[in-house]
């Protein structure tokens, strides 16, 4: 929250905010689905933030059209821009998704729903960079929306989309 994110080479430097209305109205619709029995569980927070995420950001983008969207902005290699203006148009990419998913997660650990760690990680593996969030409390859990995965670390082991673990975890 109030941070900046800025890729392995020069693209759009994406501001995130709670504070903007497109996010806060994000956290209250993952509010609204995360409530299971009148109570809040961490697994609960879990799914509704990807569920939320994935419903607010289409899956079909691509990096062109982001580029189309950044020029339209004017918004050149390591501009600012608001992640709310990603979600307003529903338009996003791994990036967006993952800081989406943080932001909301990071928004529930402020509250005091949630005790764990939330972290955007990013991987290349030669061909292709990616970027995930991963939240950790007493499990490892991965919300990576432009592929569909959100589960358990140790269930994405082996997967087609990508290999979440860090280094001393492999």
């Amino acid at each position: 929250d109030q941070g900046v994110f800025i890729g392995g080479r020069e693209r759009e430097a994406i501001v995130v905010d709670s504070d903007c209305c497109e996010i806060k109205e994000l956290y209250r619709k993952a509010k609204r689905s995360a409530y299971v029995s009148k109570s809040v569980k961490e697994t609960s927070i879990i799914n509704s933030v990807a569920f939320t995420v994935n419903n607010a950001i289409s899956i079909e983008c691509n990096q062109p059209q982001i580029e189309r969207f950044l020029a339209k902005l004017g918004v050149g290699d390591d501009g600012e821009v608001g992640l709310e203006n990603f979600i307003r148009i529903r338009i996003g990419i791994c990036r967006h998704y993952a800081l989406a998913n943080g932001i909301l997660l990071e928004m529930f650990r402020r509250d005091g729903y949630i005790p764990g760690k939330v972290s955007i990680d990013r991987g290349d593996d030669g061909k292709n960079a990616h970027v995930w969030c991963r939240y950790s409390s007493r499990e490892i859990f991965i919300l990576d929306g432009s592929v569909g995965y959100s589960g358990r670390l140790r269930d994405s082991i082996g997967n087609d989309h990508w290999d979440y673990r860090r280094e001393n975890e492999r």
